[in-house]
């Protein structure tokens, strides 16, 4: 079984005709699956600009009275 993109409704693997919505199901190939991936910042991690190098870190001290 899968799932209709636009409805959620559970169709059979074979068919390529979603019911509920009356509309022929757009079936995505592996490999552009994996392109969406890839251009997605956040399916690998996290994105490139929120790491700091250490020495840009300043820790603030409380002085001692």
């Amino acid at each position: 079984m899968k799932k209709c993109l636009k409805c959620e409704n559970l169709i059979n693997e074979a068919s390529t005709y979603c019911n509920n919505c009356e509309k022929q199901l757009t079936t995505m190939q592996n490999s552009d699956l994996k392109n969406k991936a890839e251009e997605n910042p956040f399916a690998m991690g996290l994105p490139d600009w929120d790491v700091v190098p250490p020495e840009t870190i300043v820790v603030r001290r409380k002085r001692k009275r």
